[in-house]
């Protein structure tokens, strides 16, 4: 399975409008590529992945399971972030990505096994800029609980995410003159707040 090292993301909260503005003007000079993500979040029985964006700890975790469009099949993914800093790993089941977790954290993890929380499903055009250099934008993010409720926080919404090691420097000007601000927007935590979990 494929494993992304240590990488900087970026992500910035925009109108519809403006993404399609950069999908249309990156689709210009580069190969688009468009597939839904659907993606099962897991957490312990305390929520203490979750819990994790406002208690400071310097190394967070998420796992979940991740389907493509192309790849009905999917992985379990942890997704490891450190300061600025994520990597992701991949693995054939839910015991070999919790393994994992416990061994790289540094905390007192819940010993159980994590169980299935929510899902979030959205739609992704994403162009490789360079080797070092990925951008992805989202769009129809909708979050699911496993008791069957559905929200779509806003149609009118797209998550822009920069991923890599070195980013452009016409790039970085590029979303500057579109006005992006850089955020900190967790799809798995927005899904935890509106669905009230």
């Amino acid at each position: 399975m494929n494993n992304i090292d240590w990488r900087e993301e970026r992500k910035f909260k925009v109108s519809l409008e403006i993404s399609k503005l950069l999908t249309n003007e990156l689709a210009r000079n580069f190969k688009i590529k468009k597939y839904q993500v659907s993606s099962t979040y897991y957490d312990t029985i305390g929520f203490q992945f979750y819990d994790a964006k406002d208690d400071g700890d310097l190394m967070k975790f998420k796992i979940r399971k991740r389907t493509y469009s192309f790849d009905p099949n999917g992985f379990f993914e942890v997704k490891q972030k450190e300061s600025h800093l994520n990597r992701k790993k991949r693995f054939k089941t839910l015991a070999q990505a919790w393994n994992f977790t416990l061994s790289q954290s540094d905390s007192h993890l819940n010993t159980i096994c994590p169980g299935d929380i929510c899902s979030v499903v959205y739609n992704r055009s994403s162009f490789k800029i360079s080797n070092d250099c990925h951008i992805s934008i989202d769009t129809g993010i909708t979050y699911k609980s496993k008791t069957g409720r559905i929200i779509r926080p806003d149609n009118q919404m797209a998550i822009i995410e920069l991923k890599g090691v070195n980013f452009p420097q016409w790039l970085i000007q590029k979303l500057s003159l579109l006005g992006f601000k850089q955020t900190s927007f967790s799809k798995y935590a927005d899904a935890i707040e509106r669905l009230e979990l």
